[in-house]
This record gives C-alpha cells, structure tokens and sequence, in this order.
C-alpha cells in the first residue's frame, strides 16, 4: 500500500493544532494546570504577532509569505511561554511572537533564517523580561501525543537521524544527573520523559529542516550541542543579565553550530534558481534545468528543497525536496546548473501543476541543499545501483557526472520497470564501466547481481519508501552486505 503523506508543514501544524486542543480539553477537565480559554487566546496571540512581523518582513524583502510557517512558530511559542490571561503573559507571547516573524527575515544571511524562530522569540523576550520559556507542554498527559505525532513529524523531516541523536544524549544526560542528585530510578525515569521537554524540543524543533545540518556527521554534532546545554545545568552572568541554560537557549547554539559546518563545507544554503530549459524524457516524465543566481555545491546523488510559489497551494506545500538528476558539465555550467526529473500524473500536487506549467524565465528558490546518498569517493571493486521509475535520478547524477568528466567506474545498474512503464534515461546504459540490466519485478533483483557479491564494495537503493524495503531486503538475502538506501517520500 503506498502512503501518500502530506506535506511537512501541514503535517507539523495538524499535529501542534491537535496538541493545543487536546491541552485545552484537558484542561476544561482539570489534567492540565491552566485554563482552556487562556491556552488558546495565548496560541491565537502567538499566530498574530508571528505573522503580523513575518508579513512586514515578506514586504520588506519583496519575498513570498509563508503562511503556514508563521502559524506553525506561533503556535510553538503558544506551547512554551505561560498561557494565562494575566497581561504580562499576554505581552509576553505577542512579544515572542514578533521577535520570531521578524527574525525570519533579519537573521536570515543567504534569504534563510539562521534560527528557530520559536526559539528566537523566547529566547530573547526572556531576556528582556517579557516572559519566560515554561515548556508547560511537558506534561504528562499530552506525552503520548507529543510523542505519537511528533515520532511521524521527525520521520516526516528525514531528520529521524539528528533527533534520535539527541534525544538519547540529552535524555541519558538528564537522567544521569538526576540519579547522581539521589533520585530513585524509577521516579526519575517517569520524571524525564514526562515533565521535562526534550521530547518536544526534539521532535518538533530539532527536527526543523531549515535549521538542521544536512550531513549525517554534522548532524551528530549538532545534536550533542543541543543535548548538552538542554540536560546540564549552567548560569553565565552577563551584566546586566544572567544567561541561564534553557532549551530554547540549547537550540540556538546548535542551530549555529548547523549554520557553521554548513559553512565549513561551502555549500550555500539559498539562493534564487532560474528554469533555463523543459524536457521530455518520456510522456509522462519530464527534466526541468535551472541555473542559479549564486554559485551552488552540489555533489552528485544529493537533492534540493525547491520552493514554488503559486497560487492555490494544497496541503503539501509550496517546497518539495527533490533529488537532483544532473549537473551541468563543466562545459555547460555558463548556461545551467542542475536539474530535477520527476513524474507527472493526475491530478497531482498543486506544486507539480505548478511546476508542469512553468516556463523557462520561472523564478523559484533553493532554500536547502543537502543529503548523504553518495557511494565513496574511491571505491575500488563493483558497485550496485537499485532503482525504480524516478528513483533513477540520484543514479543518474552519479553516472553522467562520471561520463562528463571522464571517471573510472564499475559496477551494475538495475531498473525494476514493468511491462507498462517506459523506461528514464536509457542513454545511462552507454556510460563506459556501466552494466544496465532491466527486470520486471523487485523479486528478480538477485538475478542481476554480479556473480560473486563479495566483489560488491557498495550498493544502493533508491526509490519509494515500499520499494527500498523490499529491494534492500532482496539485496541483503542475496548476500550483500552494506545497502545505502535513499527514499522518495517528498517534503
């Protein structure tokens, strides 16, 4: 059964809407220590100032206004601040509110904001007294749906990773300093997942796709920034105020951390792409070519977040990550930089109408570049490739950039196509090294296989999440024994 998720935006804003409606019912039933009314006028407070200053920015900047995403930080700070009717709580959030919209656009070097947003507006009216972060939201009774929604939220980011990562790091921190404190190991261990909020900062923040290093390593890294400061107490005086450990706080550090080993790697992390040229792969599959306003790292076999305004936007969003199908040859890139192949069918998303109608001169962003599906710089031995339908693409990357620029390879692509199916890019079959076999189903993949798998050095899997599963199961019972897999599921 294929699963068609929303997109991320509409996924995160549905699960915090029902997390802020299950907090103000369980209130009205006395669970929860405020009242229904105050929770919700602080998350309507919350929404209004983050889009008010988000707005004045879009103006500012001449940019397109994320809707959702205001909503989305609105809400967040709605469940971190104290959310009562006494008018310095109401202060407090609009105020956290504002400072959020605004810093979309003030820290944004590169036309993408630097910090969380949520974590940005209480962090610094914290400072200047207007409120404080609370984190009431961890309570005992939302914990199972902080934890249901938010486990589909980070696998939704594809930063499961980086969230995993923190969340046994700071949660084995905590409970550590706890139990050394004297604390009884059963009390403890309800204590922290219960009443402390790593669970939300984790799910619903680290996990920010925008904030987040996009390297398996520098996840890591940035996870154990974040873990550290969020389990371990520390105080800082800083004259006229004192800088005190606090998840928010925690966030902001390792969210610079993301920002500086994105740095590190001279990948930029937006610029404004322009369509140089459609193509016609098949009836069905087209290539879109872009070329971008600023230079672009961009390594074969990892994928861009491409964002399409347009009107009517659906559930899924006006960014969908997708993975890049070529890079323009040295000889070319005066006149293109990358390009994405995707399939078009009815009725679609209303990013791909949107996309099928552009023309070339369309104007559209990369806010992120990133991903790890990239076999070894030196493989020496027979590598595999496992794909299916546009699955191909990261594939293609890979080879074409090898064919333009005269690298040695070897190894065997397999493409699972059944009999109605035509087949993207055939011409991959010519590249010198290059074995490219076809077969009807996924079962079929071990007959494809060279004849000895200990001479496979790597082999990876690309495609929907259903077809990874079984392709790489496949592969593992015929022997092989490391499987990269990279799979489609948007953004």
């Amino acid at each position: 059964m294929t699963v068609t998720w929303p997109g991320m935006y509409r996924l995160i804003s549905s699960v915090l809407t029902m997390i802020v409606l299950a907090a103000a019912g369980l209130s009205a039933l006395g669970l929860v220590g405020f009242s229904p009314i105050g929770i919700l006028v602080t998350a309507g407070l919350g929404i209004a100032a983050t889009l008010l200053t988000s707005v004045l920015g879009a103006l500012w900047r001449g940019a397109p206004l994320h809707v959702e995403s205001s909503v989305i930080t609105g809400v967040l700070i709605a469940l971190i601040v104290p959310p009562t009717l006494e008018p310095r709580d109401l202060i407090g959030v609009s105020a956290a509110g504002a400072i959020a919209g605004a810093s979309k656009w003030l820290i944004a070097p590169g036309g993408r904001h630097l910090f969380n947003p949520a974590a940005t507006g209480v962090f610094f009216a914290s400072v200047f007294g207007l409120t404080v972060g609370f984190w009431w939201v961890a309570t005992p009774w939302l914990t199972p749906l902080i934890i249901a929604g938010g486990a589909l939220v980070a696998f939704r980011s594809g930063h499961f990773f980086a969230v995993g990562w923190f969340l046994a790091l700071s949660l084995a921190l905590l409970t550590a300093r706890l139990l050394v404190s004297g604390e009884p190991l059963g009390d403890t261990l309800w204590l922290v997942v219960t009443s402390y909020p790593l669970l939300f900062l984790g799910f619903f923040m680290v996990s920010e796709p925008l904030t987040q290093a996009t390297r398996r390593f520098d996840q890591f890294l940035v996870a154990a920034t974040i873990a550290l400061p969020a389990a371990l107490p520390f105080s800082l005086p800083l004259g006229f105020t004192t800088l005190s450990s606090s998840p928010e706080l925690a966030l902001l550090l390792g969210n610079a951390v993301a920002w500086g080993l994105t740095a590190l790697r001279a990948v930029r992390r937006s610029t404004a792409v322009t369509l140089q040229q459609v193509m016609d792969i098949n009836d069905t599959v087209r290539e879109y070519r872009f070329i971008s306003d600023h230079p672009l790292r961009i390594e074969p076999g990892q994928w861009v977040e491409l964002q399409l305004p347009h009107q009517r936007v659906d559930s899924r969003g006006s960014r969908r990550v997708m993975s890049v199908s070529r890079l323009a040859p040295p000889s070319e890139s005066d006149q293109w930089t990358f390009a994405i192949t995707t399939r078009h069918s009815d009725p679609g998303s209303s990013w791909k109408r949107a996309l099928a109608k552009a023309t070339p001169g369309t104007k559209a962003r990369v806010s992120q570049v990133g991903g790890d599906f990239l076999p070894p710089h030196a493989i020496v031995g027979h590598f595999v490739m496992v794909a299916r339908g546009v699955g191909i693409t990261p594939f293609s990357a890979q080879l074409f950039n090898a064919r333009d620029r005269e690298l040695g390879v070897e190894g065997t692509l397999i493409v699972v196509v059944s009999a109605d199916e035509e087949e993207i890019y055939p011409e991959l079959s010519h590249v010198r090294g290059i074995r490219r076999v076809m077969v009807g189903s996924v079962d079929q993949i071990s007959t494809a296989l060279p004849d000895s798998v200990d001479d496979i050095s790597w082999a990876g899997v690309s495609g929907s999440p259903e077809f990874v599963a079984k392709a790489r199961k496949n592969l593992e019972a015929a022997g092989v024994k490391r499987v990269q897999t990279d799979r489609f599921i948007g953004y």
